[in-house]
């Protein structure tokens, strides 16, 4: 692979020009150990370009910068706005019959990989702001074309969000747009992974409530921090993990778990919501164990509600 070396002698210039160079920037990833992808630095520049100091916050971890290159399909779905979103009915626990809620689900028709999966590669190509910004509003925008009367349930990445009152200032507007009042609408947070700002997401919650919107905690006992998550958010709805539930009627380990984390959410009167499909085992015992809703996991596609952004006159541009 043809390079330059920089003026200083401690670096690389490299011509991204086609696509057997791309595919051999690709195979570092190989070659390099992750921590040496993490430590080698990149910046993308235009040809002829020289870095200047207004450069400096682009660049990046060699490891980002290769994601990047492998983003294309991501790139494409956010420049179309190519989302499919589907509207999963959440139920009552009592009455299979009486739905309380829909929960947006969301499809990338352009891409193969399912939903956390994107996402997942979202954040290693730093697009994750990109990509739940876009996600969000289509979901607001594609509530009102299927005519759903309940409250609807919009995921968004704690991570994506470095400053409430100006991330979530369009998602907000968003919903006005479209006449979807604060009442319809409840957001989760989708559970962080990893190491957490409690701060940070106290922000993001209190932005959300002095707009009128009640929230709900994402995946609750998929992680660590449960109990401060709960003390200090102080979420409307939480959603307890799927890989919670999943054969919790049989398996005594995720039974008291899962009954501690109910416990807790009851004391605090947070509504409770799981997945499970409503003639299960699961959902005798969630029932039981005094959880109100449930939801039974659907392809969008599949949805009783399904809309293609395209479809809604979705107008925002990623940014």
């Amino acid at each position: 692979m043809p390079f330059e070396t920089a003026a200083d002698g401690e670096g690389m210039i490299l011509q991204v020009a086609d696509d057997a160079t791309r595919q051999s920037l690709l195979a570092l990833t190989e070659t390099l150990s992750p921590e040496e992808r993490r430590a080698a630095r990149t910046l993308a520049l235009a040809p002829g370009e020289t870095p200047r100091f207004a450069d400096y916050p682009r660049v990046n971890a060699l490891d980002t910068f290769l994601n990047y290159l492998r983003a294309g399909p991501l790139l494409d779905t956010l420049a179309d706005n190519a989302f499919e979103v589907g509207f999963a009915p959440i139920v009552f626990a009592d009455d299979h019959d009486d739905i309380m809620a829909h929960g947006a689900q969301l499809r990338f028709p352009q891409m193969n990989e399912p939903p956390e999966m994107v996402f997942d590669l979202a954040r290693r190509a730093d697009l994750l702001h990109q990509l739940d910004r876009s996600a969000r509003i289509a979901c607001i925008e594609a509530a009102p074309a299927q005519n759903i009367d309940t409250p609807v349930f919009v995921e968004f990445q704690p991570a994506a969000i470095y400053d409430p009152v100006y991330c979530l200032r369009t998602t907000v507007d968003a919903a006005k747009r479209v006449g979807l009042p604060p009442e319809n609408i409840v957001f989760t947070l989708n559970h962080p992974k990893g190491g957490y700002d409690l701060g940070h997401l106290q922000n993001i919650l209190s932005y959300y409530h002095e707009q009128g919107y009640e929230v709900a905690l994402g995946k609750l006992g998929s992680g660590v921090g449960a109990l401060e998550l709960l003390q200090h958010l102080r979420p409307q709805y939480a959603w307890l993990a799927p890989r919670l539930v999943a054969g919790v009627a049989g398996d005594p380990y995720s039974g008291v778990i899962a009954r501690k984390l109910l416990e807790m959410a009851h004391r605090l009167r947070i509504d409770t919501i799981a997945y499970a499909d409503p003639t299960s085992p699961e959902a005798n015992w969630l029932y039981e164990h005094g959880v109100n809703y449930l939801a039974n996991p659907v392809n969008p596609t599949e949805a009783q509600a399904k809309t293609s952004a395209g479809d809604v006159g979705h107008e925002h541009a990623a940014q």
